[in-house]
């Protein structure tokens, strides 16, 4: 069973996959994959793409590699890698999925996608707590 976890900044998402990785699902980001391969931590994949130049994870970098890879490989490589990552993993639930292709690799996949809300005031909230941690 592959879940993808969908919602806006601070809605949750991650709590949500928190709780199924409670319940013996192997969690995983859509970020993971960006960050393993800009810091050539690749040995968990059976494949990958390409290996960059080795930098820094930075907002900016993940940004920019990703919108790369997106456009080189299509708009699903980072699900494609996320779950190639976890292919021993019999559930897998991936947090941070953004985009319509990402959601339609899981639907293809056989999986099933989660939309998690919370509302302004809350996501605010949560946004001015992680900046002060």
């Amino acid at each position: 069973m592959i879940i993808g976890v969908v919602g806006k900044i601070a809605a949750g998402k991650t709590t949500v996959a928190k709780f199924f990785e409670e319940k013996g699902f192997c969690r995983v980001s859509c970020s993971e994959p960006l960050i393993d391969l800009l810091t050539h931590n690749v040995s968990s994949y059976s494949w990958i793409p390409e290996l960059p130049e080795k930098a820094e994870p930075t907002r900016d970098k993940l940004i920019e590699f990703g919108k790369y890879l997106k456009e080189k490989y299509g708009g699903d490589i980072l699900i494609r890698l996320a779950v190639d990552k976890k292919r021993n993993c019999k559930n897998i639930v991936i947090d941070g999925v953004r985009s319509r292709e990402e959601i339609e690799a899981i639907k293809r996949l056989g999986g099933r996608v989660i939309y998690v809300e919370a509302g302004p005031e809350i996501r605010f909230e949560r946004l001015m707590k992680r900046k002060a941690s």
